[in-house]
């Protein structure tokens, strides 16, 4: 997955570029949670480097939080998830839930 590669190349703006539009995706396709995670993780990088979009990716994080009712405690408590989950493996497990049918260490499609 070209995530891997930005990761490996220190490229954190298009790292978190890459985790806000996959979690567009996955929103779009249905699996609203892991979408909603991953656009949670974009907002985490982005805060990490100082990112100038960092305000208006949260706001699409707390709209699609909103429609889904999540408090702002709720919300909180994400953040802090994806946080961890993001220290623990560069956001492998979220990418990975999201997008089960794809192998994130290859091209490969599981079929």
């Amino acid at each position: 997955m070209a995530i891997r590669i930005l990761q490996q190349i220190g490229d954190r703006v298009g790292e978190a570029a890459t985790f806000h539009q996959l979690g567009i995706l996955a929103w779009e396709q249905g699996r609203v949670q892991e979408g909603l995670r991953l656009v949670a993780l974009c907002c985490f990088v982005d805060a990490s480097i100082g990112h100038r979009d960092a305000p208006s990716d949260f706001k699409v994080l707390s709209d699609m939080a909103s429609e889904l009712g999540y408090t702002k405690k709720k919300l909180e408590a994400l953040l802090k998830d994806v946080a961890e989950a993001y220290q623990k493996d560069d956001g492998k497990r979220l990418l990975n839930e999201a997008f089960p049918q794809v192998d994130p260490d290859s091209r490969s499609v599981d079929r």
